[in-house]
């Protein structure tokens, strides 16, 4: 059934178009909603009655030739074959005729597409209830009710959790109206396969493929959407794949892990968790050991120290111990360079130019930007 005050609306937008009354009636012949709000409730609407069992337009050319009708014309509203209800339109003949078709089939598509968006919504709430369930510390019995309500089985099929966040610290909630950005990836996402949700600006999705390919060119297509419309650049973390509550939170888990990770160290479109070399291991280092091992590297450097240090190791991992290169991309002398890097012993008792000296310091470096 119809709901009245969603018709109420459609007959509102359309007076505005075409300043004639308009009615809209039940199946049972009640104008349920109304641009002359005396009308409403009206019953025995003769005019209305003969629509709804003949299927077919009737011109009503003065007031009452039907009972409780006034003149104008009604049609049919059909969608699918089946009629839903009568639109009516107030007014001489000569004058509303030429709008019946084009009221019709707009009140057609105004309420397919409100029943779209309501199908939309509650899809979007299904999937935000079944995520929540997920990511709970509830025992998967606790909350079996859950895959009962919405029809799913998540031990059925195996997901793959993507997780996506913009590349820059926009503000927390960036996307001026969620729902405007679930709709932008319904068409994408929407295929009864993928669970989805939108939270502030992170996208978190399962997805019914462990395929790296495919998961890529998901990721692609989401990012060029969002910086269409939002001019927001997306990176993404990749979990592992898995059935069942427990499985899949820890999917999610390894998809925000990976994500972090990647706009840390990587800036890629997508990382997945199990390319992330290093980061695999480090990431789960308690705080209390990496303040500890910080504190030992850096005790005798200044934060400032600290900051100029990081990138010169980087330039000078990147080009393989060469003070040659490192000097030619930092745009510096080699002398200058063999200056900090012997600096950087004298203040950590660490040389960068010995393997095992160098690993350390990479390895605090790694945890500091962690940390930072």
């Amino acid at each position: 059934m119809i709901e009245a005050s969603v018709v109420q609306d459609i007959l509102t937008r359309m007076k505005e178009i075409i300043h004639q009354e308009l009615n809209f009636f039940s199946t049972d012949g009640i104008i349920i909603a109304s641009t002359d709000p005396s009308r409403i409730g009206q019953v025995n609407h003769k005019g209305a009655q003969f629509v709804l069992e003949k299927n077919q337009p009737i011109v009503i050319e003065f007031d009452n030739q039907y009972q409780g009708a006034k003149q104008g014309i009604n049609l049919p509203v059909d969608i699918d074959n089946q009629i839903v209800g009568v639109i009516g339109i107030t007014g001489k003949k000569e004058e509303v005729s030429q709008f019946g078709q084009i009221i019709k089939e707009m009140t057609k598509i105004l309420i397919l597409n409100n029943a779209a968006k309501e199908l939309v919504y509650n899809r979007r709430n299904a999937h935000k209830n079944i995520l929540d369930y997920i990511q709970s510390d509830d025992s998967p019995n606790d909350n079996f009710s859950v895959e009962m309500l919405y029809g799913i089985n998540l031990s059925s099929k195996e997901y793959t959790a993507i997780v996506g966040l913009p590349s820059d610290n926009f503000p927390e909630q960036y996307f001026d109206d969620i729902s405007n950005v679930y709709l932008d990836l319904e068409l994408l996402l929407g295929d009864g396969k993928t669970i989805f949700e939108v939270r502030g600006n992170m996208i978190l999705a399962l997805l019914q493929d462990k395929r790296p390919q495919a998961i890529s060119k998901i990721t692609r297509r989401i990012a060029q959407i969002i910086e269409k419309k939002y001019r927001m650049t997306l990176l993404f973390g990749v979990g592992t794949s898995g059935r069942g509550k427990e499985e899949l939170k820890q999917s999610i888990l390894q998809a925000k892990t990976a994500l972090s990770w990647n706009k840390t160290f990587y800036q890629k479109r997508e990382l997945l968790f199990t390319d992330m070399e290093y980061g695999l291991i480090l990431h789960n280092v308690s705080d209390i050991n990496k303040n500890y091992f910080l504190d030992k590297i850096f005790a005798q450097l200044s934060q400032k120290e600290i900051d100029e240090m990081i990138p010169l190791l980087d330039t000078y991992e990147a080009c393989n111990g060469s003070i040659k290169q490192c000097s030619e991309n930092l745009f510096i002398h080699k002398n200058t360079v063999q200056y900090k890097l012997n600096k950087i012993t004298e203040k950590t008792g660490h040389d960068p130019r010995k393997l095992s000296d160098f690993f350390v310091l990479k390895l605090a470096s790694i945890l500091y930007k962690i940390q930072k």
